[in-house]
């Protein structure tokens, strides 16, 4: 699942952008987190709007106060909305936004699976919320999640071609050799079995064991 981050100082152009796929139904909201329902239980833009723009304290020195992420799981996986509701919801709690307002949309408008999350980056008291090694923080958690929903592992097209080198004994370290070899292989193949995944360690010149242990 490949995470892209952007921030933003117009809320009325980030939630334009998405409610503007909800009207060309494109896009529906999918998860609402601290923002009020209209009378018929709809989420409007202007609403959302509104009640966002009513959080930030006026004396707020944070200039770039939107936050904006795509998640984009495999092409190949097929999510329902209450799995996506719950990828999206743990993703924001892990980063750190669990506690602020934030919507979530569904964009239909191409095959792919995938979600919008907007939310803020000051709480009510004005204070940013920390985004040290956001990027870093953020693969750490879609490849949690990736294992945690038994997904399949996405990479940028950058990754596809870094394959390793096949274990040199006496070239370099073996361990980190070995590591890098089945951190890649395991990324990019499911086994049903040990004996499966040996045909393709064996492209690197490495062998997989299965050890049973019992334990009082």
């Amino acid at each position: 699942m490949i995470a892209k981050i952007s921030s933003s100082n117009s809320l009325a152009a980030t939630l334009g952008y998405n409610f503007k796929k909800v009207e060309k139904h494109e896009a529906s909201v999918l998860l609402v987190q601290g923002l009020f329902q209209d009378r018929n239980g709809r989420y409007s833009r202007a609403q959302v709007l509104a009640d966002m723009l009513r959080t930030i304290p006026e004396r707020c020195r944070t200039k770039k106060t939107v936050f904006h992420c795509s998640l984009n799981p495999h092409p190949d996986e097929k999510l329902s909305d209450e799995a996506l509701s719950r990828i999206a919801a743990e993703y924001m709690e892990a980063l750190g936004y669990g506690a602020q307002p934030y919507i979530v949309f569904r964009h239909n408008d191409i095959p792919r699976a995938h979600i919008h999350i907007v939310s803020l980056r000051v709480d009510s008291e004005g204070q940013k919320i920390d985004d040290r090694f956001e990027r870093r923080r953020s693969k750490r958690i879609t490849d949690a999640l990736e294992a945690k929903f038994g997904l399949l592992p996405s990479r940028k097209k950058e990754d596809v071609s870094a394959q390793p080198s096949a274990v040199e004994i006496g070239t370099g370290d073996i361990k980190r050799q070995v590591a890098a070899t089945v951190q890649y292989v395991l990324g990019r193949y499911a086994f049903q079995s040990v004996g499966e995944m040996n045909l393709v360690l064996a492209r690197f010149r490495v062998t997989a064991e299965e050890v049973k242990t019992e334990r009082k």
